[in-house]
Parts: structure tokens; C-alpha cells; sequence
């Protein structure tokens, strides 16, 4: 019996002296890294920078390395391919809520990256997609709720004019709409910076007839 106890005595203590057996490591999810942008449909279409700066990164986020810099009235080229996602960024004085686009420089179109919707306007009138997914939501952000519905009415009647009627209503639409959309534009123009005032020249885009300028 004692020779028992010994022995397990001696196998008690050689476990012990052992090194404590590694504690078991969690296992990692994999983290999915793949990108799905939204693609249009069509030809590239030609854009502008609207703001005074549009920073070129490498990927659709304001943390993404930044490629190249362009200035106010520099050209992009857009592939039709956008982010699922807005941000809301503040640029001179204004808060946008946009997805990203993908461009590249006008002579550059190899040099492909991701510009913040806001920072640009459209040479050419979007699609009506395009229009839903960028510029509608700019209007109704910037503007307030309904403008872009009725800037939409506006337009479509413009097109179908076909009697003198029409067109005395929709002209006196038209100036109704200047009336409010000068006083909304002067009031946000009062809220930018002053030293980076944005000139809301994308709203020419937008509204078929009127065109906003600034007397010094």
C-alpha cells in the first residue's frame, strides 16, 4: 500500500512540474472584404468639381488614401459605378449626404479612384437611376423635403409645352420657384464659411431655365 501511495506521489508531482498546457485560441470569423458597388448603366459621363477641393482615394471611404487633388472646375471622367452607401460630410459650410463615385482624371482614365459625390456636379443630365441615387438626394437635403419633387414636375412640364396656356402656367411655376429657391440659397449661402462660400453652381443642373450667378 505504501509503495501505491509513493508512486502516485511521484506521478502527482512529475504533472505538476510540467508546463501549464496552452489555453485554447478563439477561432476568427473571416471578415468579408469584398466591395459591391452600385453600377449604371451607359457611357462614362463627364464631371465637374463643384467644390473647391475633390480628393481622389483609394477606396470609397474618408479614411481611403488619398491618390490626387482636384480644384473647383477641373474635369473627371465617371464610370457609372457608385458606393451602396452615403456619408455625410460638411464641405464649404454645407452638409451632404452622397455616395462615392468612381472616376478618373480626363486624361488620365487608367488612374481610377473614389470621389465623394458632393464635391462634383454632372456635365450632362444624370439618368433618371443616377438622378435618384446622387442629385435627388443633394436636393432634398440641401434644399429641404419636396423640392426635388417639385423641380421634377417643373422640368417634365417644361418638355410637354404644346399651347400658350401651358406655357404661361408653367412660367409662372418657374418664377415661384426662383422666388423660394433664391430665398433658400441666400440663407444657407449666409451659413457657409466665410472663407470657403459655396457656390451652388450645381443647381443650374437641375432646374431647366434658371441660372444662378453671384454679384459680387
Amino acid at each position: 500500500m505504501q509503495i501505491q501511495l509513493f508512486s502516485a506521489f511521484i506521478l502527482l508531482c512529475f504533472w505538476a512540474c510540467q508546463s501549464p498546457a496552452p489555453a485554447p485560441q478563439p477561432i476568427l470569423a473571416p471578415v468579408d472584404t469584398i466591395f459591391q458597388s452600385v453600377k449604371i448603366a451607359g457611357e462614362p459621363n463627364l464631371l465637374l468639381v463643384s467644390g473647391n477641393v475633390a480628393i481622389l482615394r483609394n477606396q470609397p471611404d474618408i479614411n481611403g488614401v488619398e491618390i490626387a487633388r482636384f480644384a473647383f472646375g477641373d474635369s473627371l471622367l465617371f464610370f457609372n459605378e457608385l458606393s451602396p452607401y452615403t456619408l455625410e460630410l460638411k464641405l464649404d459650410g454645407i452638409i451632404y449626404d452622397e455616395p462615392w463615385l468612381l472616376v478618373s482624371p480626363l486624361q488620365q482614365p487608367d488612374k481610377k479612384g473614389w470621389v465623394f459625390a458632393g464635391s462634383v456636379r454632372f456635365v450632362q443630365p444624370p439618368s433618371a437611376e443616377l438622378q435618384s441615387l446622387t442629385m435627388a438626394r443633394r436636393i432634398d437635403k440641401i434644399l429641404g423635403k419636396g423640392w426635388n419633387q417639385k423641380l421634377v414636375v417643373y422640368n417634365q412640364e417644361l418638355l410637354e409645352l404644346r399651347t400658350a396656356v401651358a406655357f404661361e402656367m408653367v412660367w409662372r411655376r418657374g418664377e415661384t420657384l426662383k422666388k423660394g429657391l433664391a430665398q433658400r440659397i441666400n440663407d444657407l449661402y449666409q451659413q457657409s464659411a466665410n472663407a470657403n462660400k459655396n457656390n451652388f453652381g450645381w443647381i443650374n443642373d437641375i432646374f431647366q431655365g434658371y441660372q444662378l450667378y453671384w454679384i459680387a
